[in-house]
C-alpha cells in the first residue's frame, strides 16, 4: 500500500469517526424530542469510496399505529366532553337546580298550596317553582345547542388547520426532493414533516405512503386523497348560529367537501371517517339532536298534561294550560321541535308577567278568584304531574312514568352515555400512551448510543496513529 493510499484511508477513517460521533451526540441530545428520528451513518457508495451519509430510522408500522391511536383518543375526548356538558346541564337528582330537582320542587309547591289553597304566598310559590322548571328546560336546551355550536366551530378550525398543514407538507416534500437532488442531508426536513403529519392525524386518521425522491402521499383511512403530489382542499361552510331547528337533515348545516366534492364522515364507509372531525359531526348531527329530542319530549309531556280540561275545568279542548309554547298558541303537537327551549308558564298564572297567582287555584279561565278553600285544581295538577304515562309519540310498550320519572330517565341516559364515553376516552388515552412509550423505546436508547460512542474513540485513535506513522515516514524520506 502506498503512503498516499494509507494517508487517504486514514483521513477517511478520521472523517467517518468524527461524523459518527456527531450523529451519536445528536441522537443523545434529541432522545426525547417529538418527531425526531434516530440517525445512523450509512455508506452511500462502494466500500472504500468514502461515500457516507446520514440515514434516518423510523418504525413506520409503529408510527402508523400511534397516529391511529391519536385520532381515536381525540375522537373519544370530543364525545366525552359533550356528554359531560349535557349531564351537567341536566344536573344530578339531589341538586335543587337540576331538572329533576325543579320538578320535585314544583310538585312540593303544589302539595303545600293544596293544603292551604287560601294562602297567597303558597300560590305564589307554585308560580315561582313552575317558572323555575320552565327556565331549567330552557337552560338545558341552551347547553345542548351551545355544545352543537362548539362542535360546528371546532370543525371549522380543524378544516382550516388541515388545509394549512397539508400545504406546508406539500412544500416540505418539495424541499426534501430538492435537497436529495443536491446530495444534502434531509433528516431534519423529514423530522419537521413527520411532526406536521402527527399534528393532523388527530383530526382524521391517515395513511402515509412513500413516493419517489423522498416524498410522501397522505390518504385518509376511508381512501380520500389528502396529498399526493399536490395537496387537496377540504371545504366546510360553518353556520353562524345553531338552535334546535337548525339540523343537517333539515338542510341548514353543511358537510365536508374535498376539492369541491361532498364527502361523508360517517362510519363505516365515510371517506373522512374517524378522528376528532368525525366525533364533532356526531355531536352536532346525532348526539346533540338526540339529546334535544329527549328534552323536547319531556317539555311536550309537561305541556299536554296541564292542558287537559280534566285537570283544569275552565279550559276548553285545545286551550293552553299552565305551560305553553309562546310561539304557537294554542299548542301545536306537530311543531314541537325545540319546545324545551321555548316552554314558559302561561302569562295568566305568572305574576311576573301580569297574571294572578289565584288562578292556580281557580283555573286559568276563571272569571273570579272563587272559593279560597277549593284545592281541587291544585290536586289535579299534582296528580297530572305524578301520573305515570308514556312520552308523547312513544313506541308501543314504552315505559310509563311520571314527569319526574321521565326526567330521571333522561338523566340516566345522559349519565350512561357520559360513563361510556369516559371509559372509551380512558382506554384510548392508555393505548396512546403505550404506543408513544413503545415509540420512544424503539427510537433512541441512550445507553446503546453512549456505548457506540465509546467504540468511536479507538477507531479515531487508530486512524490518527496511521496519520502520525505516515507523517513520520514522509519526514524520514525528506531527510534522506
Amino acid at each position: 500500500m502506498s503512503l498516499n493510499s494509507a494517508l487517504y484511508r486514514a483521513a477517511t477513517g478520521l472523517g467517518i469517526a468524527s461524523r459518527t460521533a456527531e450523529v451519536i451526540a445528536g441522537n443523545v441530545a434529541n432522545a426525547r424530542a417529538e418527531g425526531y428520528g434516530r440517525r445512523e451513518l450509512a455508506q452511500n457508495g462502494l466500500p472504500g469510496s468514502g461515500g457516507y451519509g446520514v440515514r434516518r430510522q423510523v418504525d413506520q408500522g409503529l408510527l402508523s399505529e400511534r397516529r391511529l391511536s391519536d385520532a381515536a383518543a381525540a375522537a373519544a375526548e370530543t364525545r366525552a366532553a359533550f356528554d359531560l356538558r349535557l349531564e351537567q346541564a341536566l344536573g344530578l337528582p339531589d341538586d335543587p337546580g337540576s331538572i329533576s330537582g325543579r320538578i320535585i320542587a314544583f310538585e312540593t309547591a303544589l302539595t303545600e298550596a293544596a293544603a292551604t289553597p287560601d294562602s297567597t304566598a303558597a300560590l305564589g310559590a307554585v308560580a315561582a317553582r313552575a317558572r323555575d322548571l320552565a327556565e331549567g328546560l330552557r337552560a338545558a336546551t341552551d347547553a345542548v345547542q351551545d355544545g352543537r355550536l362548539a362542535a360546528e366551530n371546532a370543525i371549522a378550525r380543524d378544516v382550516s388547520r388541515l388545509n394549512d398543514t397539508l400545504s406546508r407538507i406539500e412544500r416540505s416534500n418539495a424541499q426534501i426532493r430538492a435537497a436529495l437532488a443536491q446530495g444534502r442531508d434531509t433528516a431534519v426536513l423529514e423530522d419537521q414533516r413527520q411532526t406536521m403529519i402527527d399534528q393532523i392525524s388527530e383530526i382524521v386518521p391517515l395513511r402515509e405512503i412513500a413516493r419517489e425522491r423522498g416524498e410522501v402521499a397522505l390518504y385518509t383511512m376511508g381512501g380520500a386523497v389528502l396529498l399526493d403530489g399536490r395537496a387537496s382542499v377540504v371545504g366546510f361552510q360553518p353556520a353562524a348560529d345553531i338552535d334546535a331547528s337548525v339540523t343537517r337533515a333539515g338542510g341548514q348545516l353543511n358537510g365536508l367537501t374535498i376539492n369541491g366534492n361532498p364527502v361523508s364522515t360517517e362510519a363505516p364507509q365515510g371517506l373522512m371517517r374517524g378522528g376528532r372531525i368525525e366525533a364533532a359531526f356526531a355531536v352536532r348531527d346525532a348526539a346533540g339532536v338526540a339529546a334535544q329530542d329527549r328534552l323536547d319530549a319531556l317539555a311536550r309531556g309537561l305541556v299536554e298534561r296541564f292542558a287537559d280540561p280534566a285537570v283544569d275545568p275552565t279550559l276548553a279542548p285545545g286551550d293552553d294550560g299552565a305551560f305553553v309554547d309562546p310561539t304557537a298558541s294554542p299548542f301545536d303537537p306537530a311543531a314541537t321541535q325545540g319546545i324545551a327551549g321555548r316552554i314558559a308558564v302561561a302569562a295568566a298564572l305568572d305574576p311576573q308577567a301580569g297574571g294572578e297567582a289565584w288562578r292556580w287555584r281557580a283555573g286559568i279561565g276563571a272569571q273570579s278568584p272563587g272559593e279560597p278553600a277549593a284545592p281541587q285544581i291544585l290536586l289535579a295538577m299534582r296528580e297530572a304531574l305524578i301520573e305515570r304515562r308514556a312520552e308523547p309519540d312513544a313506541a308501543p310498550g314504552a315505559m310509563q312514568l311520571s314527569v319526574a320519572g321521565h326526567a330521571a330517565e333522561l338523566l340516566s341516559v345522559a349519565g350512561m352515555a357520559r360513563l361510556d364515553a369516559e371509559a372509551r376516552a380512558d382506554f384510548t388515552r392508555a393505548q396512546q400512551l403505550h404506543l408513544r412509550q413503545l415509540e420512544r423505546e424503539g427510537g433512541i436508547d441512550t445507553d446503546r448510543e453512549l456505548q457506540a460512542l465509546l467504540l468511536v474513540e479507538p477507531h479515531y485513535g487508530a486512524n490518527a496513529r496511521v496519520v502520525q506513522a505516515v507523517d513520520g515516514m514522509l519526514q524520514r524520506l525528506m531527510e534522506i
